[in-house]
């Protein structure tokens, strides 16, 4: 967790699960089976004994492989990809195994103790090496008898994860992730490293858009820990990546109920049908688009009054009783592009910037989209109920 902190703390009020792979942290440490695919059943297992209802994965490096993988494999699972830093293509096409064998030598050689171990990170972060680091670097050592430390990580278990990573094909994965994606990218790159390798990484994210041309591109001021260098900045792509998989994610789980949609229910407007709900879902999320547009563009500016301010409750009735005679497909269908056109205007919305519309005017954009989630998913455990009923 220690590593993931600092974006954590950027994040208050979502809730953040971080795994310690198997080899990692406090985890166990089998010899074997540090292929993708085996971590990859580590991580589903996760998300189904903790009982997560399509979470939004955030993969880092390796962990962005794995979380590609399992997106790709088990889209049932996930709502959403962040992939920070990971190979968005083949490796081979940034260095040979033999290569990146030797570098793997580096990372598990021993050290006289702790504090050797901090030397040896506060070198390679520089400037991002901070006290807070220092749990993370000690969960990752193991003690040895004769005295000093080596990292928990074999060198065996090193060697099997590199192997697993050159049979690794990302480009046949990207397509197969159903909710939206972040490809959050380094754009320095150390020393031992050429102008090559970033010209792979460009060529790598190139390739992953022509899979999936909706996909968020963003680089980032840092070298390959993004985490810690830019926390902040990654963060609050996250947080808009996590919206948009709320309503993109409402929609899918509409779109999956088998139901009446003509039996009644008592709604805010009376009596309903459970269409009408359906209309009333279909008209907040058309409408969500106009909410997060009218949020000024930069933070500290003043909203601009609306000529007409918009209603969100007049706006609902109105689309209600005007479109009863509407099948429920065509609602369903604008619940899933009125969440494709929010995912890109949530690209690049300012979360802190008070809006002009929605149901409180000024108020912050990011709690006006809280406010929205709740208020959709309220209404999708309405019509849930109706379905079991």
């Amino acid at each position: 967790m220690y590593v993931w902190s600092r974006l954590a703390s950027h994040l208050p009020g979502w809730r953040l699960i971080a795994l310690d792979q198997r080899g990692h942290g406090g985890s166990e440490q089998p010899a074997s089976g540090y292929s993708v695919r085996s971590v990859v059943a580590d991580s589903v297992s996760a998300i189904r004994q903790l009982g997560l209802q399509r979470p939004v994965l955030v993969g880092h490096s390796w962990g962005g492989a794995i979380a590609l993988e399992l997106a790709a494999a088990h889209p049932e699972l996930v709502s959403a990809l962040a992939f920070v830093d990971g190979p968005a293509a083949d490796v081979s096409g940034a260095m040979t195994q033999e290569v990146a064998a030797a570098q793997m030598l580096d990372g598990a050689r021993g050290y006289p103790g702790v504090e050797a171990a901090c030397a040896a990170q506060e070198r390679y972060l520089g400037q991002a090496w901070g006290m807070d680091l220092i749990p993370f670097v000690e969960r990752s050592l193991r003690r040895l008898p004769e005295g000093g430390a080596t990292a928990k990580l074999t060198l065996e278990a090193r060697l099997e994860i590199l192997s697993s990573m050159y049979e690794y094909r990302p480009a046949e994965l990207f397509r197969r992730v159903e909710g939206p994606l972040l490809l959050s990218l380094a754009n320095w790159t150390r020393e031992t490293k050429s102008e090559a390798f970033l010209s792979w990484k460009r060529a790598a994210a190139a390739q992953a858009q022509e899979q999936r041309s909706d996909a968020w591109v963003r680089w980032y001021e840092s070298h390959h820990e993004v985490t810690l260098f830019q926390p902040c900045r990654l963060a609050a792509d996250v947080e808009r990546l996590a919206f948009a998989a709320a309503y993109t994610d409402l929609a899918h789980q509409v779109q999956r109920l088998q139901l009446d949609w003509q039996r009644p229910l008592t709604g805010e407007q009376g009596v309903w049908t459970a269409k009408d709900l359906l209309a009333h879902l279909a008209s907040t999320q058309t409408a969500l688009s106009h909410i997060v547009k009218t949020a000024p563009a930069e933070r500290g500016s003043e909203a601009a009054p609306a000529a007409r301010p918009f209603d969100a409750d007049r706006w609902n009735a109105s689309q209600v009783s005007r479109r009863r005679a509407a099948a429920p497909e065509e609602f369903i269908s604008e619940l899933s592009s009125g969440a494709r056109r929010a995912t890109e205007l949530l690209s690049t919305a300012d979360l802190e910037a008070p809006t002009t519309a929605g149901p409180v005017p000024g108020q912050p954009l990011r709690q006006t989209l809280q406010r929205l989630v709740r208020h959709g998913y309220a209404h999708l455990g309405q019509l849930e109920a109706i379905a079991q009923a």
